[in-house]
């Protein structure tokens, strides 16, 4: 008898947990990126970036920097509170793991569940740097 209340009680909880879901939306999957960012000095955050480059031949992961202005920026947790500028400057005093939105769009609260509250969201609102072509070798 007990079983049988407990599997119910059990099943009832499942089943209105996920009842309370978001639905997915249905726009298109958003691209955001795991990035790292930091403030070194003033109001400059390096955002990294990978590019290509090769060690002995070789592809290797090399990583640099975008130079953004905090004005240019929203940045939230993952939450979707806005954030003071103190407790940003707190936050990325040291290199620390962000989301970043690669399209300037906000990324929509279903995706961001599975992201710690405490995570930094940010979303970039200047021009992207276009990627630059390789030029073809002879040969």
């Amino acid at each position: 008898m007990y079983r049988l209340v407990l599997v119910a009680i059990v099943f009832s909880t499942n089943t209105a947990a996920y009842g309370q879901l978001a639905k997915k939306p249905q726009t298109p999957t958003p691209a955001p990126l795991i990035r790292e960012a930091f403030m070194p000095k003033g109001d400059d955050v390096l955002i990294s970036y990978p590019m290509d480059a090769k060690l002995d031949g070789k592809p290797i992961w090399l990583w640099k920097y975008h130079k953004r202005k905090l004005a240019d920026l929203s940045i939230t947790n993952a939450l979707g509170q806005e954030l003071k500028t103190e407790e940003i400057r707190k936050t990325l005093q040291k290199p620390s793991v962000i989301l970043l939105s690669t399209d300037g769009k906000p990324i929509h609260p279903y995706y961001l569940k599975v992201i710690k509250p405490d995570t930094l969201v940010i979303i970039d609102r200047t021009q992207q740097p276009k990627p630059i072509k390789k030029p073809k070798q002879p040969g």
